[in-house]
């Protein structure tokens, strides 16, 4: 089993991925208070799932970019539990689980096709019906793809290849930096609007966990996750000097 976690862009979701099955999944809208409600979600999706923490084989996590806070929640969740359960903890961006939500088709709910939940979907709680993870079919776009993700007045951008491979890094951009994009690049996520452009498939800009966890189990397990910041914090440092420390 991989446990799917997204606390990366005002939202805190939970999914339970086994065998190619969404067990179970929970998502709540929040822009604070993840740290209080993750582990309550995480407890929640294994009751309804039957399982149990001794049950999961892979930790999976949405490294970003997002919340600064958001990030360095589920990050070190995810990395607490991998450490405690002796599992392996797999990162996956924001960009990587935006993208496969369109061009990757792998999400299906048991009474038909699903390209994965919206802002219009009802309530997680009554979408925690087991949903299945088809393998990667139906993608016959050949043009590179860009995902723009909404951020405070500017946009993360990440450009792909039609196989998914990164053509370059992640990077915060002007708005009206997005105009200057190839028109033959397939335009994914919610920041390209912020332009008055258009996108050619329709895409929100959340993770969905449970494709955060389907894209983790085709994963490699390397270094641990980090969060993936693009940006510096809003928060400003101290003008006081720190205080002195004594021996």
């Amino acid at each position: 089993m991989i446990l799917g976690i997204d606390t990366s862009a005002g939202r805190c979701g939970v999914a339970l991925v086994s065998d190619g099955m969404v067990l179970a999944e929970l998502s709540e809208v929040m822009e604070r208070g993840h740290a209080e409600r993750l582990f309550p979600l995480i407890e929640a999706v294994l009751q309804q799932a039957g399982a149990a923490v001794q049950d999961l084989k892979r930790i999976a996590v949405c490294t970003g970019p997002g919340s600064f806070t958001g990030l360095r929640i589920g990050v070190a969740a995810a990395r607490g539990l991998a450490l405690g359960r002796g599992v392996p903890a797999i990162g996956i961006t924001r960009f990587e689980a935006v993208a496969a939500g369109v061009t990757r088709p792998q999400l299906a709910r048991s009474t038909g096709a699903d390209d994965g939940p919206t802002e219009s979907d009802p309530p997680a709680s009554s979408r925690s019906q087991p949903r299945s993870l088809q393998a990667k079919v139906g993608w016959a776009e050949t043009r590179p793809v860009a995902v723009a993700l909404a951020g405070r007045g500017a946009v993360f951008l990440q450009c792909f290849a039609p196989d998914m491979v990164p053509l370059a890094k992640p990077a915060l951009v002007a708005v009206e930096a997005l105009s200057a994009q190839p028109d033959r690049d397939v335009r994914i996520g919610d920041g390209w609007s912020l332009a008055g452009l258009t996108t050619a498939l329709a895409s929100a800009g959340h993770a969905d966990p449970a494709i955060v966890a389907g894209l983790a189990a085709e994963r490699t397990p390397g270094a641990l996750p980090a969060p993936l910041y693009l940006r510096e914090a809003d928060a400003a440092l101290p003008s006081e000097a720190p205080p002195v420390l004594l021996d």
